[in-house]
């Protein structure tokens, strides 16, 4: 056998490997999401209704705590259910720029409130006007929201964001590709785990930077869109932590 078949067969063997893990996590998150949701009901209604009763303001205190817990509880759950079974995406027309001017107004809004610095730069925008542009935008709303929220939680006593984007047309394809290179300068991510980060079965706080499970929905996500996301090397960019995404866009 050659060695090249010799890798197409490991290759492939890793993939059905993966898909058989990524499988078994789909059926214990529907098992488990019911299990744990109902208990997880029975407590939030009886911390809502004391809440509703008591006048205690430490006890208030105390019952927002549980509230806050069983809603992050929830929010686990439904992230193992998106990461194992995803949504297929939308596609609808979409304006880019107008999209791109919201999401980031929004987002500024928010790291502001967290006195971090979000900075932005979207190259080659007069190329948008000749196209017609199609793609699912809560999509891309749950691909770049999540990588907002990691670099905030990295951030607890301010820091700067960049964010840099443009889009081009592939000579492959005729396909529009919007390219956007994110990074922070909070700590990075260390070498020897960089390969594990878009795994759902590993979790880098033990690092030094809480990675929870946004990155491996993210990644998934960006699977059902063709796209790509790899860590941007630190060397090179001379901060913390950074990504660059290939994101897909249908265009007429």
């Amino acid at each position: 056998m050659e060695a090249s078949d010799s890798r197409n067969i490991s290759s492939d063997r890793e993939k059905e490997l993966e898909q058989r893990k990524i499988d078994a996590l789909a059926e214990f998150a529907a098992g488990a999401g019911h299990e744990i949701n109902n208990p997880l009901a029975v407590i939030s209604g009886h911390a809502q209704i004391l809440l509703r009763e008591t006048d205690d303001p430490n006890q208030a205190y105390h019952l927002g705590i549980i509230l806050g817990q069983v809603k992050r509880a929830y929010e686990m759950i439904a992230d193992i259910r998106t990461f194992a079974r995803p949504p297929l995406p939308q596609i609808c027309a979409l304006d880019l720029s107008l999209f791109w001017d919201d999401f980031i107004q929004n987002q500024k809004k928010i790291c502001e409130d967290h006195s971090v610095d979000l900075q932005c730069e979207f190259a080659e925008m007069e190329d948008l006007r000749s196209y017609q542009i199609f793609s699912d935008p809560s999509f891309l709303q749950a691909i770049l929201i999540p990588l907002v929220r990691n670099s905030l939680d990295a951030l607890p006593n301010g820091g700067t964001i960049q964010i840099h984007s443009s889009f081009s047309i592939s000579s492959q394809n005729d396909q529009g590709i919007l390219s956007v290179d994110f990074s922070d300068n909070g700590p990075g991510i260390p070498a020897e785990i960089r390969e594990q980060i878009f795994s759902p079965y590993f979790s880098g706080r033990s690092a030094g930077r809480g990675l929870g499970f946004g990155l491996p929905k993210v990644w998934r996500l960006l699977q059902q869109l063709n796209g790509s996301i790899v860590p941007l090397d630190p060397e090179d960019q001379k901060i913390g932590c950074g990504w660059h995404l290939e994101i897909p866009l249908m265009i007429k």
